[in-house]
């Protein structure tokens, strides 16, 4: 049987994990493969126009990019297990969460990575097998190095400068304690079944902050309760829970 979707991202992408996430929990046939340099550098331009992950292969060819596009349309075409709320409070609640997120939380990630050396060994190991599977390591080195230095040369301009590190870890605490709390007390962002927020929010938590050894152990190890969120939300838990009732935001 030729599997329904096929995943092409890497578990150290902000986007993939968030993605990830959804597709488990939707129970869509799918095959998650890595990005290789020729995917991501020829294949995945001539299709999308751009180069980028995650995007998604259709069993029929299709080609689908943007994580909230993907989650709308995979909705559409398989609406069991719907993510999106359709009480008017925790729509829009979910809606604004999710644009905050998918945004505002770039350069908090991008920090917790690129700023703390020790993770810097993870990302070029992950990208050298992604990119250059077959290759031995003296090969594919070199180009998930110099991934890595393209990308670190996007961090001023993503707001991830030196005099601001102290305000974005203090702001970064102070706002994953709430989620800590919040987590303590429910299982997801609305109740007990994720919405496209909780999978917004999967997309820092996983790839990021749960993955590179420095945020891990800093940020998320001393937060049980998030923690365990992440785990459930990327495995796709939740399948027979419902939201909150009477259209209550926490």
């Amino acid at each position: 049987m030729k599997q329904d979707y096929t995943l092409y991202g890497w578990h150290l992408s902000y986007f993939s994990g968030k993605t990830r996430g959804y597709l488990n929990f939707k129970g869509v046939y799918f095959e998650d493969k890595n990005v290789n340099a020729l995917n991501l550098m020829y294949r995945i331009p001539k299709k999308i126009g751009v180069m980028v992950m995650p995007v998604i292969k259709t069993k029929s060819g299709e080609w689908l990019q943007d994580s909230s596009i993907i989650m709308d349309e995979l909705d559409k075409r398989h609406p069991q297990y719907c993510v999106t709320p359709t009480t008017a409070k925790q729509l829009i609640a979910a809606m604004l969460l999710e644009v905050w997120l998918d945004e505002w939380w770039i350069p908090i990630g991008m920090h917790y990575r690129w700023s703390y050396p020790e993770n810097y060994s993870l990302f070029v190991n992950d990208a050298s097998k992604g990119l250059l599977p077959y290759m031995p390591n003296f090969i594919r080195k070199p180009l998930a190095v110099k991934i890595a230095a393209g990308l670190q040369k996007f961090l001023p301009m993503a707001g991830v400068r030196k005099e601001q590190f102290l305000m974005m870890e203090r702001w970064t605490n102070k706002i994953l304690d709430v989620f800590e709390y919040h987590f303590s007390q429910h299982k997801f962002l609305f109740g007990d079944k994720p919405s496209i927020a909780d999978f917004a929010l999967l997309g820092p938590m996983y790839g990021h902050l749960n993955r590179d050894p420095a945020p891990k152990r800093d940020l998320l190890d001393v937060r049980p309760y998030l923690q365990n969120w992440v785990e459930r939300c990327h495995a796709g838990d939740g399948k027979q829970g419902i939201y909150l009732e009477n259209d209550e935001v926490p």
